[in-house]
């Protein structure tokens, strides 16, 4: 056996070409984060890269780079925009950090009978303060950016503080991706916030405009067949049913459309994927809906 052993190669760990992290403390409430950081090798365009802030990093930086990378191979063919990734995450090694992702992304209690009591919430405008004053600065030191071209990128409890955001601060961001957006977390509370900023005066938008894009599985409201046979599939089924993954989207995005009707407004829903298997498929489509070029004039 030791022998055998000793006759295997030497392996080496996987590295994401082109790719560096570094920590960064919130300077309004200290709080630590890790950030990962993607250039194209394309020399940046007259104006700067475009820029993806995409939150849950420490799961999805890698999926999102290596997809970037392969449709930036043949641009002239894919038509998509090479861009910056910037990965927003937490210090540590697990992909997602409950606790501190459920107050990051919220701004307050969820309606939602399976949300914890106890778990921290409410900290969402103190997180979007950390990405506007302290990270969006710092990366624009960093890379050649495109300041009128940046856009967010979030799934689940994410993408429901994307559309949460642009409700209220739609300037931020020319591109809003939001992937299986958990808009049964307080789902009243984001349409107030909508009304809210309807009847307000005109919002200022990005340069570029919007672009909003909102994406989930079928089967996020359905049982998958994988599940057929499970133990909990009646479980399953309720919760699915009562978190309308695919009909929330559905009714949400007229709600964004008639506040900005100026932006344009985009629903995909996905065959055969649920809320696990959904993110692969959905990031190629948000490539070419954010990254296409803009048309001046």
């Amino acid at each position: 056996m030791e022998a055998a052993a000793e006759s295997l190669p030497q392996t080496k760990p996987v590295t994401v070409e082109g790719a560096e992290t570094f920590d960064v403390t919130a300077s309004a409430t200290g709080a630590p984060y890790r950030v990962f950081l993607s250039t194209p090798t394309a020399p940046a365009p007259e104006g700067g890269y475009p820029i993806i802030y995409l939150l849950d990093a420490n799961a999805d930086f890698a999926m999102l780079c290596e997809s970037m990378r392969r449709v930036n191979q043949r641009v002239r063919y894919t038509n998509i925009d090479p861009a910056v990734i910037v990965g927003i995450g937490y210090p540590g090694t697990a992909d997602f950090e409950v606790n501190r992702r459920m107050l990051d992304f919220t701004s307050g209690p969820s309606t939602d009978p399976d949300v914890r009591a106890e778990v921290p919430v409410g900290g969402a405008d103190a997180f979007a303060a950390f990405i506007e004053d302290d990270l969006k600065p710092l990366i624009a030191r960093m890379r050649a950016i495109n300041p009128a071209r940046q856009i967010l990128f979030g799934h689940s409890l994410g993408g429901g503080f994307a559309l949460e955001l642009l409700a209220g601060r739609p300037e931020l961001f020319h591109g809003w991706i939001a992937v299986s957006p958990s808009l049964w977390w307080n789902r009243e509370t984001l349409l107030e916030k909508y009304a809210a900023r309807k009847a307000a005066p005109a919002a200022r938008l990005p340069e570029a405009g919007l672009r909003v894009m909102l994406l989930a599985g079928r089967l996020e409201e359905d049982i998958a067949p994988w599940h057929l046979a499970h133990p909990d599939r009646e479980i399953f089924r309720t919760r699915k049913l009562r978190r309308r993954m695919c009909h929330n989207p559905s009714e949400v995005v007229p709600v964004i459309a008639d506040t900005y009707p100026q932006a344009e407004v985009s629903l995909t829903l996905l065959e055969g994927e649920d809320h696990a298997t959904v993110l692969a498929p959905a990031i190629s489509k948000a490539f070419r809906f954010v990254l296409r070029p803009v048309v001046a004039g």
